[in-house]
């Protein structure tokens, strides 16, 4: 069996900074948006998504295996 990881889609913008959006596995109608984050390097990103998760998680908002 294959290391669970996450999928996150990266824009980098004109300034050199970029967002990352977490990739649902899958989705229903009515959803919110997706954990996204804005940072200078991708590792500025995952950090911010991290605590996102981690902040959902807690308050039983969003099951990670959604991602």
């Amino acid at each position: 069996m294959s290391k669970r990881s996450l999928r996150v889609y990266f824009v980098v913008y004109d300034d050199g900074n970029r967002s990352g959006t977490l990739v649902r596995s899958w989705s229903h109608f009515f959803d919110s948006e997706p954990p996204s984050a804005y940072g200078a390097t991708p590792d500025d990103v995952y950090a911010e998504l991290e605590a996102k998760l981690e902040r959902a998680h807690a308050e039983g908002n969003e099951p990670i295996d959604r991602y």
